[in-house]
């Protein structure tokens, strides 16, 4: 019974980092799980779905605590312009990347995984370099059409879904090229990564019926002891991460984004 401790131990690590850098916590959750669930008798094929299927249903817990967090940060038109623009795109790509994420060789999302989150990390960085800080919020008006913007939210959403993660890794990057502040594209990515955990979550749950039946606990791709001892605390540290997040400069929190994501991506890239 106290191995089932380490998920209470993750869930700490994994709220905080949800709600200080908005990337839903799936970054930590994924790399984390694919080491702990072999413990727990699955194989190495099935290792990573069931890590990105459970990091996804952690996400949505996490994603409503960051949400109620962050709201008090935007006004109601700019949470109705942020929903109006990413929501579409998100909701559909999560469900297509849920299906693509089903049928990939374990080795390949792993690898697609580390690549991944480096190129996020490097394009953060670079534009950032480009761009200067930003210090007051001129957008979301200013955000690309509904047609395009949800081209490219579909995209993201796809990909958040295939990796697990919750859509922050992807979204405040986009966020920014827009010249949304560093703090509030944390926020937009927190309320956007909400719906797309949600249909990640329940595709993975039904796409993995009868693939991990045999393992007690499994539903789907979720394996519900993770997910609830991660969650017990996750939602108490999300909390502690949003507040955090809008007391810290800008560049300080793109620098933590930037090194955050580069060590989970060098880190997936040899697992």
């Amino acid at each position: 019974m106290l191995m089932y401790l380490i998920f209470p131990a993750l869930g700490v690590v994994a709220g905080f980092v949800a709600g200080l850098l908005g990337l839903g916590g799936g970054v930590v959750m994924v790399p984390a799980l694919c080491v702990i669930l072999p413990w727990f008798g699955f194989t190495t094929e099935m290792t990573i779905h069931v890590a990105i299927g459970t990091s996804m249903a952690i996400v949505c817990i996490n994603q409503v605590a960051a949400v109620l967090a962050h709201r008090k940060y935007f006004t109601a038109l700019e949470w109705r312009t942020l929903a109006k623009r990413l929501w579409p795109g998100i909701i559909t790509g999560a469900v297509v990347g849920a299906l693509l994420a089903h049928s990939l060789p374990a080795k390949a999302l792993t690898l697609g995984f580390g690549v991944l989150v480096i190129l996020l990390a490097i394009n953060v960085a670079f534009d950032a370099s480009r761009r200067g800080s930003n210090s007051t919020l001129e957008v979301p008006w200013a955000l690309p059409n509904v047609y395009w913007g949800s081209f490219w939210c579909a995209i993201m959403g796809g990909f958040s879904a295939i990796l697990g993660l919750g859509g922050g890794a992807f979204m405040v990057p986009y966020l920014q090229h827009y010249q949304v502040p560093m703090a509030k594209s944390i926020s937009g990515a927190a309320m956007s990564g909400l719906p797309l955990a949600l249909m990640a979550t329940l595709t993975y749950m039904l796409l993995g019926s009868g693939h991990t039946t045999p393992l007690a606990g499994s539903l789907g791709y979720v394996y519900l002891p993770a997910f609830f001892g991660i969650v017990i605390t996750s939602m108490i540290f999300v909390r502690v991460g949003v507040k955090l997040s809008h007391h810290l400069s800008s560049k300080l929190l793109r620098v933590l984004f930037i090194l955050f994501l580069l060590f989970v991506g060098i880190r997936m890239l040899f697992f």
